[in-house]
């Protein structure tokens, strides 16, 4: 079973929880998302979603299913590795509310609460502001640069690939 694959109770996936936030916080037009992100931006993890917005601050989203997976991630203090993250956020279910509430007040990190099912996201932690590097300078700017272009990759991409699956849905075999 794949990361993305993982349910809770009700079969809600991370792939759900994902596509609830990207609904809800980080929408296309104010935002450049890119989910599964480890390559190219000196991250010594995948990190579940980087979101970037117009005025070049960075988001991480880290989605977490289960008690455990959640428990297992807050040992690691990824955030505090002076990477060019201004934000860091949990996204979890409702089903680990309490202990994600505690764990986020404990790492000071953001908290999303999401309920895929009524398609609803409750903020119920803010992040304590990181250390924001100002975007002027050459590597910075440059980095941030990057994860627009791979969000703007993986958008096209997947929105070809939709295309690709209409047109497949509209041809006949007897066309062919």
């Amino acid at each position: 079973m794949s990361e993305c694959e993982k349910t809770v109770q009700g079969g809600v996936t991370e792939r759900d929880i994902i596509a609830t936030l990207v609904r809800h916080i980080y929408y296309p037009l104010r935002w450049a998302v890119c989910p599964n992100v480890s390559f190219g931006f000196g991250l010594p993890y995948e990190a579940d979603i980087i979101a970037i917005s117009k005025s070049m601050r960075i988001h991480e989203v880290e989605v977490k299913i289960t008690k455990a997976d959640l428990l297992a991630d807050a040992r690691k203090y990824k955030w505090q590795r002076g990477l060019c993250v201004d934000a860091f956020w949990y996204a979890v279910p409702e089903s680990i509310r309490v202990d994600a509430i505690n764990i986020a007040k404990e790492r000071r990190t953001g908290l999303y609460i999401v309920d895929a099912v009524r398609d609803h996201v409750e903020a119920v932690l803010r992040p304590l502001r990181q250390k924001v590097v100002k975007a002027g300078g050459p590597p910075e700017r440059d980095r941030r640069n990057r994860i627009w272009r791979l969000a703007a990759f993986r958008f096209w991409h997947q929105e070809f690939n939709r295309l690709d699956d209409d047109v497949r849905a509209n041809i006949s075999p007897t066309k062919l």
